[in-house]
């Protein structure tokens, strides 16, 4: 793959599908058709940067680097074992929060949620803490997608090598929140 040129740059409907960008009518017309699925490929135009040049000249990346490796944690480490009360974390929640109880302080009037007492909304705080763990999990592997992408095409040595380091630690995010 070369560089492409100005005139032969995709536009945004040809890339994502839409020509604007914050259509929110667009964006929410996305349905995913293969829910069975356990892999989604992504597609990407990105050339791989193989450098000849191994000489250290970046002495900011080096120190970066070298901070890296030796601040580097284990997942395995963590206190695995300890028990999470996912209600005592809902409750806690609420109470440092302004609404005087679990229910938001809005009218919920009119709503299915009026005749709601605490223990749905309890169940509701340990779901949309569930929710919050998953989209941090898919977003960590995003990340880690696109570190490993800025490896293949920096074109320094040295900002590969502290490139890697931010591979390895989006993939122990990763490792995290999926336990």
């Amino acid at each position: 793959m070369g560089a492409t040129s100005s005139d032969e740059r995709r536009t945004d409907e040809e890339m994502i599908g839409r020509a604007g960008l914050n259509d929110v009518e667009a964006i929410l017309a996305i349905v995913n058709t293969d829910t069975d699925s356990r892999f989604h490929d992504v597609g990407a135009a990105v050339d791989t940067r193989f450098t000849w040049d191994y000489e250290r000249a970046r002495p900011k990346l080096g120190k970066l680097y070298e901070k890296a490796k030796l601040t580097q944690w284990n997942a395995n480490d963590l206190p695995w074992a300890t028990d999470v009360d996912q209600e005592a974390v809902v409750m806690a929640n609420a109470a440092l929060s302004a609404s005087s109880g679990l229910a938001p302080m809005m009218d919920l009037s009119g709503t299915p949620f009026a005749s709601w007492g605490d223990r749905e909304w309890v169940e509701f705080g340990i779901e949309s803490q569930n929710w919050t763990l998953s989209q941090f999990l898919h977003g960590e592997q995003g990340a880690l997608v696109c570190t490993a992408r800025i490896v293949e095409t920096v074109p320094w040595i040295d900002a590969k090598y502290y490139a890697a380091t931010q591979v390895i630690d989006e993939a122990r995010h990763v490792e995290v929140f999926s336990r």
